[in-house]
């Protein structure tokens, strides 16, 4: 309505919390002795070889609407072009060729880096092809497998040790079906506890130790930062099988201590 022609930005998280700003906004962008208008679309965390946590945080924008922008106020940006990205062709030959064609333009020396020839460099190291998440996804089924393994032969063991309680209960009056709710019972609280803290303390534990893997060995700040994710379909899966094995361990201990011998058992005891 005011005449104004404001140029679309995407700005860092940072540079918003150090102006004050929220996307929508439109601010005066000071460019030598000219001040342009620009609108904020969107906001971002990171973007490739930016830092947001250098000089205020950065803005991103089209080069041609601000050079076509900056022709409307007889202004030249004096600031050169020091990276640009490029999409190369898919054939092996053909990218070969044209990567050594830009690098025969370059007369700044600037150096060409192929995004797939990197990330093959980068693949051929075993421990990054196969992930921090795969070694660990290993362990972690690794443990999950002697957890339940160890937990059958606890319920199992425990039941034997057990015997002389339920012979007395079932002297007492008490049937097949209330030992087995009993068991089920006491063995659910156990689990559900132990599930309960092993997950909350699993994530703890994650978070401090990505702590000390947020930096380098010079101390400094390791970008893209670490994410920590969580496979939960994996979790739940170790979870049903914690489940399963819970309920065969209950039933053989049911089955120990319901199908013995009342007078066997105290008499053993005794």
């Amino acid at each position: 309505a005011d005449g104004r022609c404001a140029l679309n930005v995407i700005v860092s998280e940072t540079f918003l919390d150090n102006h004050g700003l929220r996307v929508g906004d439109e601010a005066p962008l000071h460019l030598g002795p000219f001040s342009i208008d620009v609108r904020i679309i969107a906001a971002v965390a990171l973007f490739p070889t930016l830092d947001s946590q250098e000089d205020g945080g950065f803005l991103i924008t089209d080069v041609a609407e601000l050079h076509h922008l900056g022709a409307t106020l007889d202004f030249r940006n004096p600031t050169p072009i020091n990276e640009l990205w490029a999409s190369g062709p898919s054939d092996p030959v053909r990218r070969a060729r044209t990567v050594a064609a830009l690098n025969d333009l370059s007369a700044t020396g600037v150096p060409v880096t192929d995004q797939r020839a990197l990330l093959a460099t980068v693949g051929n190291d075993p421990l990054v092809a196969a992930g921090g998440s795969g070694i660990l996804l290993v362990a972690f089924v690794t443990v999950a497998i002697l957890v339940l393994v160890a937990f059958l032969v606890s319920v199992v063991l425990t039941a034997r040790d057990r015997t002389l309680e339920m012979a007395v209960l079932r002297t007492l009056g008490t049937g097949r079906r209330a030992l087995l709710a009993q068991l089920m019972a006491e063995y659910a609280v156990i689990a559900i506890i132990g599930l309960g803290l092993g997950t909350f303390l699993g994530d703890r534990i994650a978070r401090l130790t990505l702590r000390f893997l947020d930096v380098d060995a010079a101390g400094d700040r390791v970008l893209p930062p670490f994410l920590l994710t969580t496979d939960w379909e994996v979790v739940l899966g170790t979870y049903v099988g914690l489940v399963a094995t819970l309920a065969l361990g209950v039933g053989a201990a049911w089955r120990l201590s319901a199908r013995g011998s009342i007078t066997r058992a105290l008499r053993l005891a005794a």
